[in-house]
C-alpha cells in the first residue's frame, strides 16, 4: 500500500495545487479592476460561478471524489402544510441558505459542484488574512465576520 500511495500522492498533490492556483488566477483576471464593495455585474457573476463549478469538480476528481448530485423528493407537509406542493414553484429559485457543519476541507469544493458554483460563504474575519482562501471567499461574494469580542462588537 505504501509504494502506491507514495507514487500517486505527489502527482495528486501537484494537480491539487495547480487546480487551486488556476482557480485563483482565473478569478484574479476576471475581477481585475472590480470594486468588491459593490455587487458584481451579471456577466462577471455568471463567469465566476462557471469557474467555481469547474474548479470544484476538478479538485474533487484530483482528490478521488466523483460527485453525484441527487434531487430527492421529500414530503414537507408537516412543516409547510398539506397544500405546499400545489403552490407554483419556479425552477430558477433555490434554497437561499444552507446551514451545515463542515466535515472536511473539501465540503466547499463539493458545494461548488453541487450548486453549480452559485454559493457564497460566511467566514470568520481571520480567513481574510489567509492568502488563497481569503481571496476565494471574497471572489465568491462571501461575507467576513468577527468571531470574538464583546457583545457590541458581535
Amino acid at each position: 500500500m505504501y509504494p502506491c500511495a507514495a507514487t500517486v500522492l505527489v502527482p495528486r498533490l501537484c494537480l491539487f495545487v495547480f487546480g487551486i492556483a488556476l482557480h485563483v488566477l482565473l478569478h484574479k483576471i476576471l475581477l481585475f479592476g472590480q470594486d468588491m464593495e459593490k455587487p458584481l455585474p451579471s456577466i462577471v457573476r455568471k463567469s465566476s460561478k462557471f469557474i467555481n463549478k469547474l474548479g470544484g469538480g476538478f479538485v474533487n476528481l484530483v482528490i478521488g471524489i466523483i460527485p453525484r448530485v441527487r434531487h430527492v423528493d421529500v414530503d414537507y407537509t408537516k412543516w409547510l402544510g398539506p397544500d405546499y406542493k400545489s403552490k407554483p414553484f419556479e425552477s430558477r429559485y433555490r434554497t437561499p441558505t444552507y446551514v451545515m457543519n463542515h466535515v472536511c476541507a473539501y465540503d466547499g469544493t463539493l458545494l461548488f459542484w453541487a450548486l453549480n458554483g452559485d454559493i457564497s460563504f460566511l467566514a470568520g474575519d481571520f480567513v481574510r488574512k489567509i492568502p488563497l482562501l481569503g481571496f476565494c471567499v471574497e471572489a465568491g461574494e462571501g461575507i467576513f465576520c468577527p468571531r470574538g469580542g464583546s457583545p457590541e462588537v458581535k
